[in-house]
């Protein structure tokens, strides 16, 4: 059986890709030297062929890559990953989309993936590879990553320690959240009551004007007795007579 294993073949594959023979009879040689490691593995034509594998390729230029590019990329990795092996997941899935969490642009969208395979893991195991990540996201987050945390918090398996340390951080920051967005609204409400009732005051001022606008003026009767007509003699009509008779000079 060593010796066969020792010796293998191209007949031994007869149905393999000739191109593919080396890289396999080095993954089951004796020696360990000449054993692929994952990184050469990586670069063999066993990926070429096998979407998983092209995925998991993809994962060792995720930092490289534009966001648009990255978003595509875990659209795909959402229909894939539960088929990959735990130890998979912990070392070559999770690293990669745990240091993307450090992108605050798309750290909403790599977040819940994360958490999603996090629920898969064990209270030790999301210890020791998946809470250093999250610990700078729940020390600083805001906003739609808030909620999120807020949304799948049952997935974050931690100790007491831990759950004082960080977690509670992030309840205080949420309450302070949702009471400073409930001021602002109430502000903004009662500044627009005001607005409606000061259109409200000038409407019915303008409507008041304009209808004031439209009446006569009153007019004021007077009587005789207010006002009694004042007769002049015939003689003093004429300015000539008032010189003649001195009364013009009175």
């Amino acid at each position: 059986m060593k010796n066969t294993l020792t010796y293998l073949s191209s007949d031994a594959f007869p149905y393999m890709l000739s191109e593919l023979v080396p890289d396999l009879q080095g993954m089951f040689s004796l020696n360990d030297s000449f054993r692929p490691t994952v990184m050469d593995f990586t670069g063999t034509q066993f990926p070429r062929n096998d979407t998983r594998l092209r995925a998991l390729c993809f994962l060792d230029y995720l930092h490289e890559r534009g966001n648009i590019q990255k978003s595509g990329f875990l659209k795909a990795l959402l229909d894939m990953w539960k088929d990959l092996d735990s130890r998979v997941l912990r070392y070559k899935v999770l690293p990669p989309l745990c240091a993307e969490l450090r992108n605050v642009v798309i750290q909403p969208m790599f977040l819940p993936m994360v958490l999603t395979i996090a629920k898969s893991q064990d209270k030790n195991d999301f210890e020791q590879s998946t809470l250093p990540a999250l610990v700078p996201v729940l020390s600083t987050t805001s906003g739609d990553t808030m909620l999120l945390l807020l949304k799948h918090a049952e997935l974050i398996k931690i100790t007491q320690e831990h759950l004082i340390s960080h977690v509670l951080p992030l309840l205080r920051a949420c309450k302070t959240a949702i009471i400073t967005t409930r001021n602002q609204r109430q502000g903004e409400h009662k500044n627009l009551n005001e607005k409606k009732e000061e259109i409200h005051l000038n409407a019915v001022w303008t409507k008041d004007t304009e209808s004031r606008a439209g009446e006569r003026a009153p007019e004021f009767e007077t009587t005789k007795e207010e006002h009694p007509e004042v007769r002049i003699p015939h003689y003093l009509s004429n300015p000539v007579n008032l010189v003649v008779t001195g009364e013009f000079l009175s």
